[in-house]
């Protein structure tokens, strides 16, 4: 079968739906103090949006790979990536912290298609080296994204405020 994207753009693509979620968890833990104090909430219920995140990125990645089967993995990574741009938004603009966690929900559960579907996506075009050195390239975006993300996330905090880390 001949690759309908070359191994580069392939590679490319990948590693950026599959960092998408780490780096959402990652840029938005140095903004959790300054998020207690704009909704006037806890440290400790605060980190609920972090568990409500982890659920739906955990319960939605079941959900993601026989969806990308049925119906194509593009519609599948663009329907879960409005979900996490819904979320997004939501969660940039939640008056109160109920919607700060519906919000962080739907992040998580937009973001769960990115790990699933990239693999899908090299595998059904790669085989052997080729598909090694894309998943090699993939896990290391995901290495290197959150590690680098607290300290984008705390420069955006100081610069911005905390609406543009979601």
């Amino acid at each position: 079968m001949t690759p309908v994207m070359s191994q580069n753009r392939t590679a490319i693509i990948g590693a950026l739906i599959v960092v998408i979620g780490p780096l959402s968890m990652s840029l938005y833990t140095p903004a959790l103090p300054a998020l207690v104090h704009a909704f006037d909430s806890t440290p400790s219920a605060m980190k609920l949006t972090l568990s409500v995140y982890f659920c739906g990125f955990a319960f939605s990645q079941l959900l993601c790979g026989p969806l990308s089967d049925a119906f194509g993995r593009r519609p599948a990574a663009l329907s879960f990536f409005a979900i996490y741009v819904a979320g997004s938004l939501v969660a940039a603009f939640a008056p109160d912290m109920v919607w700060l966690v519906v919000g962080r929900g739907l992040q998580g559960i937009g973001v769960a298609a990115g790990p699933a579907i990239s693999r899908a996506i090299v595998r059904d075009q790669f085989t052997g080296q080729a598909s090694a050195r894309i998943l090699n390239l993939i896990g290391t975006m995901l290495a290197i994204g959150p590690a680098l993300a607290p300290t984008v996330g705390g420069a955006i905090l100081v610069t911005f405020g905390w609406h543009p880390i979601f």
